[in-house]
């Protein structure tokens, strides 16, 4: 923070009594702020020139963004270890979006030891928060402890508050994701039809149609049987064997 030194003479007493009356600059704007005071021009514009002569040192190409943001092309590497050691110099808040070739990147702010890292992947948001500065966040990815300050917040691409709050006063918020719905649940998949297999010597089911067996057969044994109870037997004759008359008398007498 800037400190101000009043050097003037007794007739520069009225000016300063007045500026002492006036309230001081709270970062609200005429249509309603969110009351967030941006980083001072000449102090980031300090940290920028820090940061930039770390770039120029190692041959990054890069582009400013602002007064306190600026955007570097990591050649190889991850976008976010490549970026994060960019911001060891800054003495003051800065931001930095590096991109790499493969279309990675990643929004990295930095306001004293407060460290946010957003690794922007294609269909996945990540985002880290140290307390420890640009070295611990670097340390712990080179030790492998890659989810160490990575902020469980739900869903991957909603930006965290304090990611927000820091990104508003460097004028990049919108380099962070956007508070997007979650994507609608995946239809679930058809299951395959189980097929009956014929077991070893029996014939296969007709695949034809659903055809019923023919009743013919059993419709001319019904006929038969019903024939049979309705006519009675023949009476046959004691002695001769033969088939008696209606008068139920034999003619061998």
């Amino acid at each position: 923070m800037e400190s101000i030194h009043t050097t003037g003479t007794d007739d520069n007493d009225d000016m300063t009594q007045e500026a002492a009356h006036d309230p001081a600059p709270t970062g609200v704007d005429e249509d309603g702020g969110s009351g967030e005071t941006a980083v001072p021009t000449e102090t980031g514009r300090q940290a920028l020139t820090e940061v930039v002569g770390e770039i120029e040192r190692r041959g990054f190409a890069h582009e400013v963004l602002g007064d306190a943001a600026l955007r570097v092309s990591i050649p190889a590497g991850d976008a976010a270890m490549g970026g994060v050691t960019l911001l060891e110099p800054a003495t003051a808040a800065v931001a930095i979006l590096a991109e790499t070739r493969d279309g990675h990147s990643a929004v990295l702010m930095r306001d004293g030891d407060d460290l946010f890292v957003v690794k922007r992947s294609p269909g996945l948001w990540e985002h880290f928060h140290s307390r420890g500065g640009p070295g611990a966040v670097y340390g712990s990815w080179r030790g492998g402890e890659r989810t160490r300050f990575r902020v469980r917040h739900g869903a991957l691409w909603q930006a965290i508050p304090e990611a927000v709050t820091l990104a508003e006063r460097l004028g990049v918020v919108d380099l962070l994701p956007a508070e997007t719905p979650p994507p609608p649940p995946r239809p679930a998949p058809e299951m395959p039809k189980r097929t009956r297999t014929p077991r070893a010597g029996t014939r296969p089911a007709s695949t034809s149609g659903s055809t019923k067996p023919s009743t013919a057969g059993s419709a001319s044994k019904a006929a038969t049987k019903s024939k049979a109870k309705e006519e009675p037997a023949p009476k046959i004759c004691p002695r001769c064997f033969v088939q008696l008359p209606a008068s139920g008398i034999c003619d061998c007498g």
